[in-house]
């Protein structure tokens, strides 16, 4: 009776030994999908960040930001008298900032890695946001939200917060070896010697 006693007890610890195995292994596997989706989506924001479409429209936003004096007005933008100049300026103005807001709210819910995407694109997301805001919050005044902005919002001051901490650092010129320094004086001396000896002025 005691043998059966104990070889009960030892199944039951060996059955609840395997099921917690079996969830530690379900849990690595859904932890390892989850890193994989999440690199494979982070792969693909940047592709698209990068992608020669949107590399022309932040190009073209940057030189629009520049002829309305550094950030872009709705106003200048509604009196455009060329129609379909005035229907693409928006459009720019809508498709740059709803990107970097989807990539936000992927960075947000974790779905993207938002590590890679501050640190590799925050000049970037700085510039976009301080050139787009104002004109973002008066065309969401008049026309109604587009969407994105509050998450484009969050993702700016995490660029901010992010260039903040790694301001880059000023150059140094290297000190100057007092070795070479020295022998430069006579090298120096002597070309001055050589012009003056082949000079057309002759010899000193």
């Amino acid at each position: 009776m005691m043998d059966s006693g104990i070889f009960a007890t030892g199944v039951e610890a060996g059955t609840f030994v395997v099921a917690a195995l079996g969830l530690f292994l379900v849990y690595i596997q859904h932890q390892w999908n989850k890193r994989r989706s999440r690199f494979e989506n982070t792969m693909r924001l940047i592709d698209r960040l990068e992608s020669v479409e949107m590399l022309h429209l932040r190009h073209e936003i940057e030189s629009l930001a520049i002829d309305h004096g550094g950030a872009i007005s709705y106003k200048k933008i509604e009196h455009e008298p060329d129609k379909e100049r005035r229907t693409h300026l928006k459009a720019a103005c809508s498709i740059v900032p709803k990107l970097f807001g989807v990539v936000a709210f992927m960075c947000q819910r974790e779905e993207a890695n938002q590590k890679i995407i501050v640190e590799g694109w925050a000049r970037h997301i700085i510039a976009n946001y301080e050139r787009l805001s104002d004109y973002l919050i008066e065309r969401d005044a008049l026309e109604g939200g587009v969407g994105f902005l509050n998450e484009f919002e969050w993702l700016y001051k995490k660029a901010k917060a992010y260039a903040a901490r790694h301001k880059p650092k000023a150059r140094q010129s290297p000190p100057a070896n007092p070795v070479l320094s020295f022998f430069g004086q006579f090298g120096g001396r002597r070309r001055m010697t050589d012009r003056s000896l082949t000079s057309d002025e002759g010899v000193f």
